[in-house]
């Protein structure tokens, strides 16, 4: 027997094409988006701890000059009563110029590490959730999949 979460995620699969633009019924849409995840799981210091985890250990600092491995318990612990207060503000990012091969500038805004950390936390709380609900065609972003996996698919069809 099947849930009426499943039925919803099976009739978005079997949507239709019109005009090369996907049309997802309107009851559809609305359902399968309820939230799973409440705040207290992302200010739960279990997950901040995995959160932290998984970000990359850059080299480049944000901000506030600090590195992954700069971080300890008790500023997790500083970074979860903020969130759980309410009272966490995210900072800017720090903006960095890399010129290219080309003779042009490209931009990139790095992070602070706690922003980092939360949106890491995030990832790994909403990821389960959503990964089920995308068509197995969609390759943007998702864990194993990107523009080689897309390509592949597109050359043995």
């Amino acid at each position: 027997m099947t849930s009426n979460r499943e039925n919803k995620v099976e009739t978005l699969k079997e949507e239709t094409k019109t005009d090369g633009k996907t049309e997802i019924p309107a009851d559809t849409a609305v359902t399968i988006y309820q939230p799973k995840v409440s705040y207290k799981d992302i200010y739960e210091l279990s997950n901040l701890k995995l959160g932290l985890k998984r970000i990359k250990n850059s080299v480049i600092p944000g901000l506030e000059e600090r590195l992954k491995k700069d971080i300890t318990d008790s500023q997790l612990k500083q970074l979860q009563k903020s969130l759980r207060n309410q009272s966490y503000k995210a900072k800017p990012n720090k903006r960095v110029s890399i010129k290219k091969p080309n003779g042009g500038i490209r931009l990139l805004g790095i992070a602070c590490t706690n922003d980092k950390i939360i949106q890491a936390t995030l990832l790994l709380l909403l990821e389960p959730i959503l990964e089920k609900i995308f068509l197995d065609q969609s390759h943007g972003f998702r864990p194993k999949k990107g523009c080689h996996t897309a390509l592949k698919e597109i050359k043995f069809k």
